[in-house]
């Protein structure tokens, strides 16, 4: 799934045939309004659903039919639910265990709904400061929520589950981003080997961090980021894709 600069959704299927790779358009979903999607998350769990947020207040939901091809609809469309969050979305993210979509409000608030559109949830994890993104995920120890503000400045680890009030872990202060007028504010985990990936648009170097996971869910609020890297690149960073087939870290791509 791709966002083009008219911030329309593009959702593609890939065909691998002796070596040679292919691309065929699924689904396109363009806005019924001026404003342009900004933000897209697939579930991690069910590739027939996807998350688009615009930067304005509302989430939407869209069943993908990924036998159909070509196919073009609006944001009214009747396979897509919409969610009125009431603040600007920065970024959202899916639960990995429940039916739930946790959105980043510039109001300074996390706000986790169903898929009807129910509030589920709230909390305010960055002292008022806007938030810039967030990103569920499911350990063997515990679920994790991270989230961003001051322009992913600061990452936050959340001891994070459907029953009590979420536990800050750990902070992370990074160096200010360089253009803070972008909307380009990324973070991604991969589970396999516990790495946090962060990036803003625009930037020439994106920054690599280790969770160390204990071994007993009783210990699950021990868990800290033990070491970080900086990478840096020839060109301004847009966006970037995690890529995990393979049991060796050797074999893990970021795609940029």
């Amino acid at each position: 799934a791709s966002l083009d600069l008219s911030g329309t959704l593009n959702i593609c299927g890939l065909q691998i045939v002796e070596e040679a790779i292919s691309c065929q358009n699924i689904l396109t979903v363009k806005r019924s309004s001026d404003v342009p999607f900004r933000k897209v998350a697939w579930h991690p769990n069910n590739k027939k659903i996807i998350g688009i947020a615009s930067g304005e207040t509302e989430i939407y939901l869209v069943r993908v039919n990924h036998d159909a091809l070509n196919s073009v609809i609006d944001s009214t469309h009747e396979s897509i639910s919409t969610i009125n969050v009431g603040n600007q979305i920065n970024d959202l993210s899916f639960c990995h265990t429940e039916e739930l979509v946790v959105t980043a409000c510039n109001d300074g608030n996390i706000r986790i709904y169903d898929y009807n559109g129910n509030l589920f949830h709230s909390f305010i994890p960055h002292n008022g400061e806007a938030v810039f993104a967030s990103l569920h995920c499911k350990l063997p120890v515990a679920s994790i929520l991270l989230t961003g503000s001051h322009h992913n400045q600061n990452i936050s680890l959340w001891n994070f589950n459907s029953i009590s009030k979420p536990i800050c872990l750990q902070t992370i202060n990074l160096p200010p981003s360089t253009d803070r007028n972008n909307h380009g504010y990324h973070i991604g985990f991969d589970q396999t080997f516990s790495f946090l990936f962060v990036a803003n648009t625009g930037e020439n170097s994106f920054f690599v961090f280790h969770l160390n996971i204990p071994t007993q869910t009783s210990d699950a609020d021990i868990m800290k980021f033990d070491f970080a890297t900086q990478f840096y690149c020839e060109t301004p960073l847009l966006n970037f894709v995690i890529t995990n087939n393979s049991a060796s870290m050797q074999d893990m791509i970021l795609s940029t």
